[in-house]
């Protein structure tokens, strides 16, 4: 249920994102302002971890601002891209990637020893 809902929230971010090309904002913002539009509440971590998966995956790009917070926006070199993702099950191409992201995160905890929390 948590990758789901992280995924879920990834998608939001990419929809808001081709509807608006030219936004840019906060993590605050973007809970307040692009995931309130489509009408989802959710952490702020799971917004986090949703963002550096679209990072990693070349969709969303990061600029420190000069209010020294880092603003995120849509790569507009992939936009087409994300577009047909969109109209696909992007849900389960986010979910093997958090999966797999998941798995580093276990095993580097595990082989230094200590316990993973989410």
């Amino acid at each position: 249920m948590y990758e789901l809902r992280r995924s879920h929230v990834a998608r939001a971010i990419l929809g808001y994102l081709c509807k608006h090309p030219d936004a840019q904002d906060t993590i605050a913002g973007i809970a307040q302002w692009w995931l309130a539009e489509q009408k989802m509440k959710t952490r702020t971590v799971t917004i986090k971890e949703a963002l550096a998966v679209l990072i990693v995956r070349g969709f969303v790009l990061t600029r420190k601002g000069t209010d020294s917070q880092i603003h995120y926006r849509i790569n507009e070199l992939r936009l087409k891209e994300i577009e047909v993702l969109l109209k696909q099950r992007l849900g389960q191409g986010l979910s093997q990637q958090i999966k797999k992201d998941r798995r580093q995160r276990v095993h580097s905890v595990t082989k230094a020893g200590g316990n993973e929390k989410d």
